[in-house]
């Protein structure tokens, strides 16, 4: 996690459900795609990837896309031009995707 707000951004997956699952996560900032992975997770794990979302050059538009277990992706978007400190994606029966602020 991140200190304040335009500091990179982690990205932290967690699985609440109790089942494996195979998770697909791109996000990046503007047009550029930053983060790229494939990542396993087990019932009840959660992880930080070690790639982090930059801050934004003036007010950005940042976007995800998660895929779970090759299923229909589920994309968002969220404009800021403070960034924000945690882009959180928790499995429980399908992806909820979360811009967290520094608090």
């Amino acid at each position: 996690m991140t200190d304040s707000p335009g500091e990179r951004a982690t990205i932290r997956i967690a699985n609440q459900d109790d089942v494996v699952h195979h998770v697909e996560v791109e996000a990046g900032i503007a047009k550029e795609t930053v983060v790229s992975k494939m990542v396993q997770l087990e019932a009840g794990e959660s992880i930080d990837l070690k790639e982090t979302l930059p801050p934004p050059s003036g007010r950005q538009r940042y976007h995800v896309t998660v895929r779970l277990n090759d299923g229909i992706p589920k994309s968002d978007s969220h404009v800021r031009d403070d960034g924000f400190n945690i882009l959180k994606l928790t499995i429980e029966t399908g992806v909820n995707i979360e811009w967290m602020d520094a608090t």
